[in-house]
C-alpha cells in the first residue's frame, strides 16, 4: 500500500509534549490519530513525534527534571499512543516473518515496539515478544516459527553479553540477526563485533536493510568472538564480593559515608554494580569507549542530582584498590579452582588500563 507522505501539524509536536508532560493519555493519542486522519503515516508519525518525544522524555529523567515515576507514566502514553496508530492502520499482504523481542535484560521495550508496528504497517508478518526474553525461549520459538530473521532490541550495553548469546541462538538456527538500539553503540560497532548480520539506528533504516539485495536469506553460524583474557569472566563471578569490598574501601577513604542513611547506601551500591557492569561489558569486547562512556554519564547524571563528579572517581579508585584481594581470594575458592587458573597481575594489565582511562574521562568533569 502506498502512501503521499504529509507534514506533520505545525503545533502537533507541542500538543503531544504538553500531553506528555501532563500525564494525559487521551490528548496525547488524539493529537496521533489526528495526524493519521490527515494522511500522515504511521511509520511517519512514530518517527517524526513518538521518538523525538521519547528521546526528551529520557533527556529530561536524565537532568533530574522528571523522577522515574513521570517518566514511566510519559513511556506507558507513547506506548498506547504506538498501539492506536498501529490498530487504526491496515498492512499489506505478508512479506515473510520476522521476530521481534529486546534481549535478556532488557527492560526498555517501546524501541522494539515501534520497529514491530513499522515492519507490520510495511507488509511484515511480526511477532512481536516484548522485553527481556531468554535465549533458551528465543531458540524454542525460532524452531516452532522459522522466521526469515530475528530483530534485537537492546538499549542498555551491560545486556550485550545476552545479546550474544541470542545472536548466537539465532544464527545457530540459520535465521539472520537485524540489531538496533542505544546498546548496541552509537554506530552499531557492538552489535557487527557480536555477529549481528546488520545494524540500523531507527525503523525506516531497517526496513531499507532488510529490504536490500545485500540481506541474506539465511546464515550460517556466528562467528567466534575472541577475548584477549578472561577478566570478564572473572569480574562477573566476582561481581556481589566486589561491590561489597569497593563499598568497605569507600567508607575508609571517605569517613563522612558513616552517615549514609540505607537509601543513600542502596544508591551507592547501585551505582557501584553499574560501573562493575560496564566494566565488565567492555572488557567482553574489548572496546575501552564502552567503560568510558558510561563512566562520563555517570558523572553527568549524579552532578544533576547534586552528587559531585569527584565521588565517581572516588569509587573508580576504590574499585581498583580492592580488585586483587577480591580476585585472588575467589580464584582460592575450592569451587573455583577446577575452573580459573590462578591469578596474577598480567590478568589484569587490561582491566585496570580500563579504569585507568575511566578516571581520565571523569578528572575534567572534577574541575567544573
Amino acid at each position: 500500500m502506498t502512501v503521499t507522505a504529509a507534514e506533520l501539524s505545525a503545533d502537533v509536536r507541542d500538543r503531544y509534549w504538553d500531553a506528555l508532560c501532563r500525564g494525559d493519555r487521551t490528548a496525547a493519542v488524539a493529537a496521533a490519530l489526528g495526524e493519521l486522519e490527515r494522511g500522515v503515516p504511521a511509520i511517519q508519525i512514530f518517527d517524526e513525534l513518538v521518538r523525538p518525544a521519547q528521546l526528551e522524555v529520557g533527556r529530561q529523567w536524565a537532568t533530574n527534571s522528571w523522577g522515574v515515576a513521570r517518566e514511566h507514566v510519559a513511556t506507558s502514553i507513547s506506548e498506547d499512543v504506538v498501539a492506536a496508530l498501529g490498530a487504526r492502520t491496515v498492512s499489506g499482504p505478508a512479506r515473510g516473518r520476522i521476530v521481534v523481542t529486546c534481549v535478556e535484560g532488557e527492560w526498555h521495550a517501546l524501541p522494539a515496539r515501534i520497529l514491530s508496528e513499522s515492519l507490520r504497517l510495511s507488509g511484515w508478518d511480526v511477532s512481536y515478544l516484548g522485553a527481556s526474553v531468554p535465549a533458551p525461549h528465543l531458540v524454542s520459538y525460532l524452531h516452532d516459527l522459522g522466521p526469515d530473521l530475528v530483530a534485537l532490541s537492546c538499549s542498555v550495553s551491560t545486556s550485550l553479553q545476552r545479546a550474544r548469546r541470542m545472536i548466537e541462538a539465532a544464527r545457530g538456527a540459520g535465521v539472520p540477526v537485524l540489531a538496533g538500539g542505544r546498546g548496541f553503540g552509537p554506530d552499531g560497532r557492538w552489535a557487527l563485533a557480536l555477529g549481528a548480520n546488520g545494524w540500523a539506528p531507527d525503523p525506516t533504516a531497517a526496513l531499507a536493510l532488510i529490504e536490500s539485495d545485500s540481506w541474506p536469506a539465511f546464515t550460517d553460524p556466528a562467528p567466534p568472538l575472541e577475548h584477549p583474557d578472561d577478566a570478564h569472566v572473572r569480574l562477573r563471578a566476582a561481581h556481589a564480593d566486589l561491590v561489597d569490598a569497593t563499598m568497605a574501601e569507600l567508607a575508609r577513604r571517605f569517613p563522612p559515608m558513616a552517615a549514609y542513611g540505607a537509601e543513600q547506601r542502596a544508591r551507592t551500591v547501585e551505582d557501584i554494580g553499574y560501573i562493575l557492569d560496564f566494566l565488565t561489558a567492555a572488557l567482553f569486547l574489548d572496546d575501552v569507549e564502552l567503560f568510558t562512556d558510561f563512566v562520563g554519564w555517570l558523572a553527568e547524571i549524579l552532578t544533576a542530582r547534586g552528587v559531585p563528579a569527584a565521588a565517581v572517581q572516588l569509587g573508580l579508585d576504590a574499585l581498583d584498590a580492592v580488585l586483587d584481594a577480591v580476585l585472588d581470594t575467589a580464584t582460592d575458592r575450592p569451587s573455583d579452582a577446577a575452573t580459573a587458573p590462578a591469578a596474577t597481575a598480567a590478568d589484569w594489565s587490561r582491566t585496570r588500563s580500563f579504569l585507568a582511562c575511566g578516571k581520565e574521562r571523569v578528572t575534567p568533569l572534577t574541575a567544573q
